[in-house]
């Protein structure tokens, strides 16, 4: 089980989390990957992402954050073992994510969520990765120690170029 009961019940509902991954450019802009409904990482507050982007992969990023966000950008796909159908569309996002992280204020921000913070949100910021110059087994390293047990989606390491 990937929640935790307690969370629940001090916080009324699972508070979204996230693990930096990365501070990149002159800036030290960061790159953050975790899930609506995760139980580990920092918790993320609605003042936090008002100077920052939400990627929302799994449709969970609930509204207070969403209208938070200094942008929030949809990209919802599935968990499973095959090419997501709008590949095209997932690595237009991230090139333009790692675009912002090379030119963008100290204080910005991009979170990439899913819902527990693992496959969908781990593919994404591994296309970031790799716009940035980190080669494929680079990012699954960076994103495996950020958040353990990630990146179990065999077809989305191949589809950063990384051995499953």
């Amino acid at each position: 089980m990937l929640e935790d009961p307690s969370v629940a019940a001090v916080h009324g509902k699972y508070p979204p989390r996230a693990d930096l991954i990365v501070s990149h450019g002159s800036s030290g802009a960061r790159l953050w990957m975790g899930g609506a409904h995760a139980l580990r990482g920092t918790i993320i507050d609605a003042d936090q992402v008002r100077r920052s982007w939400i990627v929302d992969c799994a449709g969970d990023v609930e509204e207070p954050h969403r209208a938070a966000a200094a942008r929030f950008i949809p990209v919802v796909f599935l968990d499973v073992e095959e090419r997501p159908p709008r590949f095209d569309r997932i690595r237009d996002v991230a090139a333009e994510i790692a675009a912002t992280l090379i030119s963008a204020p100290p204080e910005w921000s991009a979170y990439v969520l899913c819902t527990h913070g693992m496959n969908r949100s781990g593919l994404v910021t591994g296309l970031v990765l790799r716009e940035l110059g980190y080669g494929p087994e680079e990012c699954v390293r960076l994103i495996r120690t950020a958040r353990p047990g990630s990146l179990s989606n065999h077809t989305f390491v191949r589809l950063l170029g990384a051995s499953p």
